[in-house]
C-alpha cells in the first residue's frame, strides 16, 4: 500500500506542476515540452523492452507499441516500467533517494 501511496503522490505533483507551468511559459512552449517527455518515454519504454526482453504485442510493430503505450497512457506506463524494474511489495518507493528505492534494496543490472 505505501508504494501506491508514493505512485500517487508522484503523479499528482507531476499533474500540478504540469498545470501551474502553463500560464507562466505559454502554450505553445508547453505543448513543445510535452512532446519533448512524450518522445523521451517512448525512448525509454524501448529501451526497457530491449533490456528486459519483452516482446511487443502482436498486432503492433516495436515502434508502435511503445508509442500507442505512452501516448494513450503515460501514466500507466511509467508507472509499469517502475514496477518492473523491482518489487514493490519487498521493496516500496522512497522519496530523496537517487534510484527512488531503500538503501538496503538491491540494484536489478
Amino acid at each position: 500500500e505505501a508504494a501506491m501511496t508514493f505512485n500517487r503522490v508522484t503523479m499528482t505533483l507531476v499533474v500540478t506542476l504540469f498545470f501551474a507551468y502553463i500560464p507562466f511559459v505559454g502554450p505553445a512552449v508547453s505543448i513543445i515540452y510535452c512532446l519533448y517527455m512524450l518522445y523521451v518515454g517512448i525512448l525509454t519504454r524501448r529501451y526497457m523492452r530491449r533490456k528486459y526482453e519483452i516482446p511487443p504485442t502482436r498486432f503492433v510493430g516495436d515502434y508502435m507499441d511503445d508509442s500507442c503505450c505512452m501516448v494513450f497512457c503515460c501514466a500507466c506506463s511509467t508507472i509499469q516500467m517502475a514496477r518492473h524494474t523491482h518489487d514493490d511489495k519487498e521493496y516500496p518507493g522512497l522519496c530523496c533517494t537517487t534510484d527512488g528505492l531503500e538503501i538496503s534494496a538491491p540494484s536489478i543490472v
